[in-house]
């Protein structure tokens, strides 16, 4: 089963042409969540970030292994993340996350609520980039495939030279691409055909795979297929970038098993394209 937690509210792409036989399940992400605090009383909360963790929460556990070093012969403890009864029965096997730049908009204008402020201080824009980071991690660090998406931010460097940001606020653009082994940006050909963007260009210095992946060697642009990232690395943690009618939404039907045919998708509205090397 593959848990699609929609922030940007756009499963609707793709809801008619998903393989009846898979299971997708689209999670509408609220703003508001419950939580239950230390005293055990339910209290009603802001954010994504919070009911994407009550979620996860149901599926996995963590576990605590007490291990030997074999060289010094010390005791230490190591946390990991495990799946529960349930998460196994359902087969679940990728969590999706559409889009970091929805959730990332969310957890800003729940602390805005909160505050009873109508801009961001230095100290709420602190608070942003800790639960932002919190919940990117949390996420990744799953036993499973992870895949985000999200919109592009157009910037320039120092000498005014474009540059494609993944769209969230203030320096985790950058920082949280460090949870990422796979960086894909999409873009539009002059036919109107979806591709990934699979090697660097100037405007998009981040794309990246700590791995290689045979399919993408020869080329900076490539059909949408989850199929060559998934036969590299045993669970993928993939960020996925690009503009509204590019292909990020319609290009998870190209995880194996989504759909019965393997065609690759169209995208949804646009004419934009992507960049290269020129």
């Amino acid at each position: 089963m593959i848990l699609l937690f929609d922030a940007d509210k756009s499963t609707s792409v793709i809801e008619d042409r998903v393989n009846q036989n898979v299971q997708i399940r689209p999670v509408n992400v609220d703003f508001e969540a419950e939580e239950i605090d230390e005293e055990g009383n339910r209290i009603k909360v802001h954010g994504m970030d919070f009911h994407i963790r009550h979620y996860l929460n149901l599926m996995f556990t963590k576990k605590v292994v007490t291990y030997k070093d074999p060289v010094f012969g010390y005791e230490d403890q190591q946390t990991t993340i495990v799946m529960n009864k349930k998460a196994k029965k359902l087969g679940l096997d990728t969590i999706i996350v559409d889009s970091i730049s929805g959730m990332g908009e969310g957890i800003r204008l729940s602390l805005i609520k909160d505050s009873r402020f109508s801009n961001m201080s230095k100290d709420l824009w602190g608070k942003y980039a800790i639960r932002l980071s919190k919940i990117t991690a949390m996420v990744r660090d799953l036993p499973i495939n992870v895949i985000f998406t999200s919109h592009i931010d157009y910037a320039e460097d120092e000498i005014g030279l474009p540059i494609h940001f993944p769209a969230v606020k203030g320096s985790q653009k950058t920082d949280m691409l460090r949870w990422f082994d796979v960086i894909i940006y999409t873009a539009v050909d002059e036919k109107g055909n979806i591709q990934w963007q699979v090697k660097r260009s100037e405007a998009r210095p981040f794309i990246r795979s700590r791995k290689t992946i045979p399919q993408w060697q020869e080329t900076q642009f490539v059909e949408p297929d989850f199929a060559p990232i998934f036969n590299v690395y045993e669970t993928a943690k993939i960020l996925l970038v690009g503009d509204s009618g590019t292909g990020k939404t319609s290009s998870l039907l190209t995880i194996p098993g989504t759909t019965e045919s393997t065609d690759a998708p169209k995208p949804e509205s646009s004419s934009n394209t992507g960049e290269s090397d020129q």
